[in-house]
């Protein structure tokens, strides 16, 4: 499917995290990080960085390819009574598993311009954080990635 304009098609972040939310919503409410609404006691963050152009996959005219940096932060609350860090690893898992297979969970029905052509875990981060009466733990999965504006996409 063709985008309707070239400022639609170069909006691959905003796709990639629109995406990206959908499958993880799988392991809990997910939201991409400019995401105004209230966020539940656990929920995951997407953040999709858009680097380098690559290459030429599909076209050879137009640089089509370019390296991403995706960041999910995990975030559950603890519980207060019986404050054990079970859920969160189950949660992380969770989102890993999801991912893990990343680019065969999109169709052109929920990310139509795009392919992601690599996914690879990068880097892990884990953190606690007690503010305000609020125990959460918080792990940062880092995956690098590329992705490729499908040859149908453009206008």
């Amino acid at each position: 499917m063709a985008a309707p304009d070239l400022k639609t098609l170069f909006q691959q972040e905003e796709q990639l995290n629109e995406a990206i939310v959908g499958v993880l919503d799988a392991a809990a409410p997910s939201f991409y990080a400019h995401d105004t609404r209230q966020r539940p006691a656990s929920y995951n963050t997407v953040i999709t960085e858009l680097g380098a152009a690559t290459g030429h996959v599909f076209r050879n005219d137009e640089w089509d390819t370019w390296d991403f940096r995706l960041r999910v932060a995990v975030v559950t609350q603890r519980d207060t009574e019986s404050p054990t860090p079970a859920a969160h690893a189950l949660q992380k898992g969770h989102v890993r598993s999801l991912l893990s297979k990343l680019s065969a969970k999109f169709t052109t029905a929920n990310l139509p311009y795009l392919q992601i052509t690599l996914l690879r875990p990068d880097n892990t981060t884990i953190s606690f954080e007690n503010d305000q009466n609020r125990m959460q733990d918080v792990t940062t999965l880092e995956y690098a990635g590329q992705v490729a504006i499908l040859n149908t996409a453009w206008p």
